[in-house]
């Protein structure tokens, strides 16, 4: 009989002080312009939020401008992508996953959204998420135009249908998790 080794765990790794977001929620979806939905989001999401992009193959250019964006203190988000196996010309190596916080603001999406004009999506993030006052307010799991974004309830209905008016998409609200 095998013993399964025991996962060790990073020393370095603190519990998330923003749990993540769980039913009920509205549920965003519908082929949507991953451009447009980072040009838009304050228009959806309250004052004084932050953002969450993580990925594992953001070029130089988005890491410099998330870094340089990034508010001094950041509460702990749990990730979604620890490591990913990326090929870099070569040969196959595991990428660990950056996670930068960008306060949401109308300049800081358009600068966001102008670089994305310039980068294939998997280039700027894997995944997005926004929270205020440790809440988990969106999450955008494989950030990809065909999979849905989720929204916590505190956003009105009223943002989210505009929100979607713009985005071309429709929304509805989800009452339980779905069981992966």
């Amino acid at each position: 009989m095998f013993k399964r080794r025991k996962k060790r765990k990073d020393k370095s790794e603190k519990p998330a002080e923003i749990q993540d977001l769980g039913a009920p929620y509205w549920e965003l979806s519908g082929r949507v312009d991953p451009e447009i939905v980072v040009r838009n989001l304050h228009r959806l999401l309250p004052e004084g939020s932050g953002l969450v992009v993580e990925g594992t193959s953001a070029t130089r250019d988005i890491q410099d401008f998330l870094g340089s964006k990034q508010p001094p203190a950041c509460p702990s988000v749990r990730l979604e992508t620890q490591r990913a196996l990326v090929f870099d010309g070569q040969r196959p190596i595991w990428r660990k996953a950056k996670a930068f916080h960008l306060p949401v603001t109308e300049e800081n999406l358009q600068q966001l959204a102008d670089l994305m004009q310039h980068h294939a999506l998997p280039e700027v993030f894997d995944h997005l998420k926004a929270y205020k006052d440790k809440r988990m307010l969106l999450a955008w799991y494989d950030a990809d135009p065909k999979e849905p974004l989720c929204v916590d309830l505190s956003i009105e209905e009223e943002r989210v249908k505009a929100f979607c008016q713009l985005l071309g998409c429709q929304y509805k609200r989800v009452t339980e998790n779905v069981a992966e």
